[in-house]
């Protein structure tokens, strides 16, 4: 428990934070807080040396010492007793992130997919992996452009290459947006994006008659270059049969990408503002990622919202209070979720109409129906019992985010709650917030830290 806490009844998040090192700390060194008076002095004292690391973990290979390193420092830093030294949880990721990398990423030729990093192509180089664009590489088609799959030399991965259309498609300023936005986030949920092109290309046209010299043109090349995801996009599956259990790990996953746009950077919150299924990728394992982010917007922590020039989007998907008085914030994606939610749940599509009267249609006649239980029966008629309650779940979440009134939805923090409450009713003691970063670092570890089983009830 925090001293600030336990002592001066102040609560903060920061409280959370000093419980995750004491976890963190008896994940990595097997032994039990409570035991240990002076546990934390017990640690610095005996834990950060290198023979200790190779006591504590014999079998591990000698390059992985670092790894368990970092997170006894992380969890040091988090039991500061000043709460203002502790970092906060998207800082703890960053660090835990950077220090699961296994080696250098798999080189290319002249291509390099560091982290974070987005590289700039030349347009010769992305001609070149697609085949000058060919049309067996086409894989789909959108308002903004076409994508295409590339295929670099001597390597087997592929990677999407979007080319923006010259005259209708986003501004410079939207293109700006998607590569700077996209270079600052790494997250499960959340398409990577590799590089980008921005280069204007000279051309020769012919002209209007057959003797007429040819005339120059400077034709403004912009493309973006992202990991390959061979499902496709979310618009195309989810009005059809797909079954019970991948709907709901998407709306989950969906959930966890807003929560990193959300409250997932160190010094900022970022509004998607185009959130639907269309910009809904799939990886092989059914994986959900945001992306195009061409209209996100980013503010700081303290600005609940901020004015827009004009309100951006799609309709169907975009909340009322941007649409009619262009105000802007993260509750704005909320809303746009809550109908993502309701398609995937329905398999209906939400009409679409500029007043969006369609939309505000739609949403009311889900009310009244979707809180009954034999129109829950009639969707899923072979679900089991456990399934169903799922399915009034996602339901309650989707109208909820739906709400006209911005407070009223949940953040993408508490829908995380409410869907980790239904896995596991039995946790308590320990909040949702940090079993969920701790159990996102176990995944991605290649070692095995001790077994904690204070995460559990038993």
């Amino acid at each position: 428990m925090a001293p600030e806490y336990r002592y001066m009844g102040e609560v903060s998040r920061k409280v959370d934070i000093f419980s995750l090192g004491i976890l963190i700390l008896e994940i990595v060194t097997g032994q039990d807080n409570s035991t240990k008076v002076d546990f934390i002095d017990h640690v610095c004292e005996h834990c950060m040396e290198g023979p200790q690391i190779k006591f504590m973990y014999p079998s591990l290979e000698p390059e992985l010492h670092d790894q368990v390193e970092l997170c006894i420092k992380i969890g040091l830093e988090c039991v500061q007793t000043d709460r203002k030294k502790r970092p906060t949880a998207g800082d703890i990721i960053r660090k835990l992130e950077e220090g699961t990398k296994l080696g250098p990423t798999p080189s290319r030729e002249n291509i390099t997919t560091e982290i974070g990093k987005p590289q700039m192509f030349s347009f010769e180089l992305l001609n070149d992996i697609t085949e000058s664009f060919s049309p067996g590489r086409l894989r789909g088609t959108g308002g903004f452009g076409y994508v295409y799959e590339g295929i670099p030399h001597g390597n087997e991965g592929a990677m999407a290459v979007k080319r923006l259309k010259e005259k209708i498609g986003i501004s410079p300023k939207q293109f700006e947006n998607e590569v700077h936005n996209l270079s600052r986030i790494e997250h499960r949920n959340i398409v990577r994006l590799i590089g980008y092109c921005d280069e204007i290309r000279e051309i020769l046209s012919h002209g209007k008659n057959k003797n007429d010299p040819p005339i120059r043109e400077h034709i403004q090349e912009r493309l973006l270059c992202y990991e390959y995801m061979p499902k496709g996009s979310l618009d195309k599956i989810i009005y059809d049969n797909l079954d019970w259990h991948t709907r709901y790990k998407i709306i989950e996953g969906i959930c966890h990408g807003l929560h990193c746009l959300h409250e997932g950077q160190q010094d900022i919150q970022i509004a998607h503002l185009d959130l639907k299924p269309a910009n809904i990728l799939l990886d092989s394992d059914m994986v959900p990622k945001l992306a195009d982010f061409g209209m996100s917007r980013l503010f700081s922590l303290e600005q609940v919202y901020i004015l827009a020039s004009k309100p951006m989007g799609t309709i169907g998907y975009i909340a009322p209070e941007y649409l009619d008085h262009k105000k802007v914030s993260t509750k704005a994606d909320i809303y746009s979720f809550g109908i993502v939610v309701l398609e995937i749940v329905t398999r209906k599509q939400c009409p679409r109409s500029y007043a969006d009267i369609n939309a505000q249609h739609f949403i009311h006649h889900l009310r009244q129906n979707l809180t009954k239980d034999n129109y829950v029966k009639s969707m899923y008629p072979a679900l089991e019992a456990d399934c169903l309650q799922q399915v009034k779940l996602c339901i309650e979440i989707g109208l909820n985010c739906v709400e006209k009134e911005p407070t009223k939805r949940p953040t993408a923090r508490e829908i995380i709650s409410m869907f980790n409450q239904k896995k596991d009713s039995s946790r308590s003691g320990v909040s949702n917030c940090i079993v969920n970063v701790i159990e996102a670092w176990l995944s991605r570890l290649p070692w095995h830290p001790w077994p904690l089983t204070l995460l559990r009830q038993t």
